[in-house]
C-alpha cells in the first residue's frame, strides 16, 4: 500500500514538472516573464523549465515568413500597373524583446505590409510603365531598400524581395507589341537589304572577273595577230632584202661581154630555128627578128 502511494506521488510530481516545462524550437526565441515583467536575456532551442505560479516563457516566431501579393502601382505617365510581388522578412532574435513589448505574442505583420505598399508606391511613381519594364531589377533593389528603412525600426529584417510579373495596361502592352513588331520589322529589312547588297556585290565581282577574263582573252589574240604580222612583216623584209639581193647580184654580172653573148645566144637560136624568119642586125646589138609562118 505504502509502495502504491509512493508511485502515486512520484507520478503526480512528473506531470507537475512537465506542465511546467516550455520546448523552445529551432527558429523560435523566447522571453521569461516574471509577475508581469520580462527578464533580460533570451532562450534558444532547448526545454525550459517555469515556476508554474509565478514565471511564463513567451515564445516569439523568428523563421521567415513569406507575404506574396498584388500591387497596384502608380507611375510617372499617369497609368497603373498591376506587380505581383513576394516578400521575405523575419523577425531577428536581437529584437525580440523590443518586438514583444510592440506588438506582443501575437505575430503582427500589418507594419510590413503597409512598409510594402508604400515603398512599392513610392519607388514605381519616378518611373514611366514602358520603364518599369527594362528596370525591373533596380525597382526591385529600390523598393527593397525602402522596406528595410519603414521596418528595420520595429525588429524586423528583409530577407528579399521579388517582382514575380509585372501588367501593364492594355494600351501600354499593345504599344510595346506594336514597337517589337516594328522593329523585328525593320531588322528583318535591314537583314534583307545585307542580303541583297552581298548578292549584289557577288554579281558585280563576277562579272568584273568575267569582263577581265574577257578583256585579258582579247588581249592575247590581238598580241597573237600583231605577232603574226610582225613576223609576216620580218619574213617579207627577208624575201625583198633577198630579192634585192639576187637582182644587186644579176645586175652586176650583166656586162657588156655578156649581153653580147647572150645577144649571140639568140642569134644562134633563131638561125637554127626551123621557123621562116628575117633577121636584121647590126653585129653589136641583140637581134630582132619577125616570125613569118610557112602558112601565110
Amino acid at each position: 500500500m505504502k509502495t502504491q502511494i509512493f508511485i502515486l506521488v512520484i507520478g503526480i510530481l512528473i506531470m507537475f514538472s512537465l506542465t511546467n516545462c516550455t520546448t523552445i524550437r529551432p527558429g523560435e526565441v523566447g522571453l521569461k516573464q516574471r509577475y508581469g515583467v520580462l527578464k533580460s536575456g533570451t532562450f534558444t532551442g532547448g526545454v525550459k523549465i517555469r515556476s508554474p505560479f509565478s514565471a511564463k516563457i513567451i515564445k516569439i516566431n523568428t523563421r521567415i515568413i513569406e507575404h506574396k501579393t498584388s500591387l497596384h502601382l502608380p507611375t510617372k505617365d499617369g497609368l497603373e500597373i498591376t506587380a505581383e510581388v513576394s516578400l521575405f522578412y523575419h523577425v531577428k532574435s536581437e529584437s525580440a524583446r523590443y518586438y514583444y513589448t510592440k506588438f506582443g505574442e501575437n505575430y503582427d505583420n500589418g507594419i510590413v505590409i503597409s512598409a510594402l505598399n508604400s515603398s512599392a508606391r513610392e519607388s514605381s511613381i519616378l518611373y514611366n510603365a514602358k520603364e518599369l519594364i527594362v528596370i525591373r531589377e533596380e525597382l526591385e533593389k529600390a523598393i527593397t531598400e525602402k522596406i528595410k528603412t519603414h521596418i528595420v525600426s520595429f525588429g524586423y529584417s528583409v530577407d528579399n524581395f521579388l517582382i514575380l510579373d509585372l501588367t501593364l495596361p492594355p494600351e501600354i502592352a499593345q504599344a510595346i507589341k506594336n514597337k517589337i513588331t516594328a522593329e523585328q520589322t525593320s531588322l528583318q529589312t535591314v537583314i534583307d537589304i545585307e542580303r541583297k547588297k552581298k548578292e549584289l556585290a557577288y554579281d558585280i565581282d563576277k562579272q568584273r572577273i568575267e569582263n577581265n577574263y574577257n578583256i585579258e582573252k582579247q588581249l592575247q589574240a590581238a598580241n597573237f595577230a600583231i605577232e603574226k604580222q610582225k613576223k609576216e612583216a620580218e619574213r617579207m623584209q627577208i624575201e625583198a632584202e633577198a630579192i634585192k639581193k639576187a637582182q644587186q647580184t644579176i645586175n652586176e654580172s650583166l656586162t657588156d661581154k655578156m649581153l653580147k653573148y647572150k645577144s649571140l645566144e639568140i642569134s644562134k637560136n633563131l638561125v637554127t630555128s626551123p621557123n621562116s624568119k628575117l633577121i636584121i642586125t647590126d653585129g653589136k646589138s641583140v637581134g630582132i627578128h619577125n616570125d613569118i609562118s610557112d602558112n601565110k
